[in-house]
């Protein structure tokens, strides 16, 4: 996308750019995400000044003019001139502003930054920070729609294999996150490290257009202490359903002692109740067989007296 406007910049003289150079130097290093600021005469490239930021590698001075460039067709048309290169994939703006010297152009002043996204400038800064918050560490990206642009690995964990430029069409979470534009939160064993690992993702939004996902911007961290946690939680809640049944056994088996304990005093009752019943009849029999005894000795005290013929 590409194009131009007039405005205050019209008619900037080859000297104005001369003294920019100075403000330039310090600029490249304060703007977000860097920037490179380049001055050229009809041809080529005569000075250049590069971030030691994030932004492409500097122009070299002496580097010809691209006819479709920002410079060359500032110089062209005798205006400003504004690109747009996102759609090239390189995310950047190309602005360029003619230089006159009286009413001839001489050459262009530019200037080029990095169209990025607020969460993409923010990422080097944050990231490093939030990576040392979590007790049993965390791996942060960021990506576009296809791979990888910033990653973050903490000192407790960190996925090697996922490095800058790295495919993410492969990741479930992923892709669906941007398909459905929602944040997804899953759990899931990495086989490869042997520990559960609990990973968000939410998607990137164009900051001019709310609808349009641009990318994915995730974290994965390890869950070994949960899961050591949950197994003990497991384990304990097995131990006390355990110790629940013995004591309804125990319960049970009290309940059984209680009831044959009512049984055996109903018993010792019972039984007691029969002694009495016996006791009172062989009271009776001692008393018959007492009587017996007192008859049997006047019949003897009769028949002595009655002599021979009694007998």
């Amino acid at each position: 996308m590409q194009f131009a406007r007039k405005g205050i910049f019209d008619m900037v003289t080859m000297e104005f750019a001369e003294k920019f150079k100075e403000v330039a130097s310090v600029l490249v290093d304060i703007t977000p995400g860097g920037a490179r600021y380049w001055i050229t005469d009809t041809e080529k490239v005569i000075w250049q000044a590069s971030s030691q930021l994030c932004y492409a590698s500097k122009l070299e001075v002496g580097t010809k003019l691209m006819p479709g460039g920002a410079a060359y067709q500032a110089i062209k048309n005798k205006q400003n001139v504004v690109q747009d290169l996102t759609a090239s994939g390189t995310k950047a703006i190309n602005a360029a502003i003619p230089l006159f010297q009286e009413n001839e152009v001489v050459g262009a002043l530019c200037v080029a930054f990095p169209k990025a996204h607020p969460l993409e400038r923010a990422f080097p800064i944050f990231a490093p920070m939030m990576a040392e918050m979590f007790p049993e560490g965390v791996f942060l990206w960021l990506s576009d729609r296809e791979k990888l642009i910033h990653r973050q690995g903490s000192k407790k964990y960190d996925i090697p294999e996922f490095q800058e430029g790295s495919s993410i069409t492969s990741n479930t979470e992923v892709v669906q996150c941007m398909q459905e534009k929602r944040p997804i939160n899953s759990e899931i064993f990495n086989e490869q490290y042997n520990i559960h690992v609990r990973m968000m993702v939410a998607p990137v939004f164009d900051e001019k257009d709310k609808e349009k996902v641009i990318g994915s911007f995730g974290l994965s961290m390890p869950r070994v202490l949960a899961v050591r946690l949950q197994t003990m939680s497991d384990n304990l809640t097995k131990e006390l359903e355990q110790s629940a049944a013995v004591i309804q056994e125990l319960a049970a088996s009290a309940s059984e002692i209680s009831a044959s304990q009512q049984q055996l005093h109903d018993n010792v009752k019972n039984i007691l109740a029969l002694s009495e019943e016996i006791n009172n009849i062989l009271a009776f029999i001692k008393q018959i067989a007492d009587e017996t005894k007192m008859l049997g000795l006047n019949a003897a005290i009769e028949a002595a007296r009655a002599g021979d013929v009694g007998r």
